[in-house]
Parts: structure tokens; C-alpha cells; sequence
């Protein structure tokens, strides 16, 4: 493409130019997002930003991609490039993505107050932007080990029809950690019927601990083993550990850190690799995971079973 520079500047001066081009730029971005190509977000994206680069949406969407692929440095840059451009403000879905960044460079308490920040950005009747706030606020609550204040937002926002799968997930995480094993394996299996996506199936499994239930996550993970939205980290991380399979847990997560290098597909490739009597290599990984900041529980244990501390 870089060969027809002529028809490419074109192109970038046209879409300029033309409104309705920038629109569907940021529809077809956000349509990839939804579909979990990240790396297709991200050449839209910048596509779009290289067409109108004051355009806030622009950085708002390469810092999405940019996220969930591991790029954090250069997400960092974008969400500063989408502050200044709103003179220190954001609507609610850029101070969700600030959170994001807060919380997997281990900023829990500075996660909290941008979601704080993004609900007094949203518009009255923006349901869905609130439970997803709301979902959002939830999870850093657990994450921080503050189970109470997290089932109380998840108490005042799980009514809704409109209500995350998310918001249910991590109701779950809480049930778990108080101890409610059995509560929790009905609200997994509630959700993995009426989302059953591998992710959800997995999250089910490791509740229970029961073959059959590993084995439907096996069979619907390796079935979406191409698909954008996989549950590659999880079948590796199924491998690496109950399923007894080093070699395919590698296999897997290596094919996966291809796609995208975030520090939940890194701490995978750590376990399969240590699962490989690869301990050295499976340590290192583990580093650089931890160095990133993040406070994620799964991670946290998987590095303690390493021998690998928080820097």
C-alpha cells in the first residue's frame, strides 16, 4: 500500500474533508472493538486519526485497541493526547479507559476517581454507560479486596435488565471470595446460559472443578481458537494446569501473545511455560507482567505459585 503514497495522501485529504468518511471510520473502529480485533481497531483507528488528528475519537479509539492488545505506553500517550484535547475533561467512556489504564498499572484508588469522573460526565437517559460504570467501579472494588463496598454496586445496579454480563461475572469473583462457592456456581451457571461464551464457560469450570464442566469449556474454547474473541488465554491456562497438557497450554498461549501481549496473556504464557519446566523463562515473563503495576488477583497468585514478587 505504502507503494501508492499518491492515492493513499488522497485518500487521508479526502476523508478529511468529508465528514461522513471520519463517521465511518469510527463506526467500522468501533465495530472491531465489539468484535475483540483489536488490532484491526487499531489500524482504523489510526486511520482516522491520521485523517483528522484533532479529533478526539481518534485517540479515544486507538487507546481502546491499544489497551486490550498490551500496548500500554502508547495507550498512556493517546488517552493524554484525548485530556488535553478536552482541556482536562472526557465524556464517561474516556474516563472509562482512564480507568482502565489506572487499574492494570496497579492505580486502583486513581481508577476509582475516573470512574467517578465519568459519572458526572454522563447525559441524563445514558442507562447503558452507567451500568457500565457501574460494572467497572464494581470490579476495582473487588479487586481491591473491598467485597462489601463492590456487592453493594453490584446490589444497586444488578436489577436492571440492561445490566453487563460483567456486573454478574464479578458478582461471582465476590461470592467466591467470601466463601459462597455454591452462590456463586448459580450465578456462573445463570450467566454461562444466557452468555456462553468460552470465557464464561471457563469461569464456571474452575468453580466447580468438575470434568464435565472442563470439558464443555475445552470443546467450546478450541472450537473459537481463531475467532477474535477467543478464550485462548483460558484454554492455556486449562492446560498448563487441570488439563495436564504443558505442550498445548504453550502452543496456545505463544499463538496468542502474537495477537496481542496484555498482562493477562503474558501471565498465561508464564504458566505454560512453567508448566514446560521452562521456570526461568516462565520467571522473566512473570516480571514483566508485574512490572506493568497490576494488582489482578489470578496474576498475583499465579506469580507468588512462581516465586516471582511484585517489583
Amino acid at each position: 500500500m505504502k507503494t501508492l503514497l499518491l492515492l493513499a495522501l488522497t485518500a487521508v485529504l479526502a476523508g478529511a474533508a468529508d465528514p461522513t468518511s471520519l463517521e465511518d471510520r469510527k463506526a467500522r473502529a468501533l465495530a472491531l472493538l465489539g468484535r475483540m480485533d483489536f488490532s484491526a481497531a487499531l489500524a482504523e483507528a489510526q486511520s482516522l486519526n491520521r485523517a483528522s488528528p484533532d479529533d478526539v475519537s481518534g485517540y479515544q479509539l486507538m487507546a481502546a485497541a491499544q489497551l486490550e492488545l498490551g500496548d500500554y505506553d502508547d495507550a498512556e500517550k493517546q488517552l493524554q493526547w484525548m485530556l488535553d484535547l478536552r482541556i482536562g475533561k472526557a465524556d464517561s467512556q474516556g474516563w472509562l479507559l482512564v480507568a482502565r489504564f489506572r487499574e492494570v498499572t496497579g492505580d486502583l484508588d486513581g481508577a476509582l476517581d475516573a470512574v467517578n469522573l465519568g459519572y458526572g460526565r454522563l447525559a441524563p437517559g445514558e442507562e447503558r454507560e452507567r451500568l457500565l460504570l457501574a460494572s467497572y467501579s464494581a470490579r476495582l472494588l473487588y479487586v481491591s479486596g473491598k467485597l462489601d463496598l463492590a456487592d453493594q454496586t453490584i446490589q444497586r445496579a444488578g436489577n436492571s435488565p440492561e445490566a453487563p454480563s460483567s456486573l454478574m461475572e464479578t458478582l461471582a469473583r465476590v461470592r467466591l471470595a467470601q466463601g459462597k462457592r455454591q452462590e456463586a456456581i448459580g450465578i456462573l451457571r445463570r450467566l454461562a446460559g444466557s452468555y456462553p461464551h468460552p470465557r464464561s464457560l471457563y469461569l464456571l469450570a474452575e468453580a466447580t472443578g468438575t470434568p464435565a464442566d472442563f470439558a464443555v469449556f475445552e470443546a467450546s474454547a478450541r472450537a473459537a481458537t481463531a475467532s477474535p474473541d477467543n478464550a485462548n488465554r483460558e484454554l492455556a491456562l486449562y492446560y498448563a494446569t487441570r488439563g495436564k497438557q504443558p505442550s498445548k497450554a504453550l502452543e496456545t498461549a505463544r499463538g496468542e501473545v502474537l495477537r496481542r501481549h496484555d498482562v493477562l496473556t503474558l501471565d498465561a504464557l508464564a504458566m505454560a511455560l512453567f508448566a514446560n519446566r521452562q521456570a526461568g523463562e516462565a520467571r522473566s515473563t512473570m516480571q514483566r507482567v508485574l512490572a506493568v503495576g497490576t494488582r489482578e488477583p489470578l496474576i498475583l497468585e499465579h506469580a507468588s505459585l512462581l516465586g516471582v514478587k511484585r517489583p
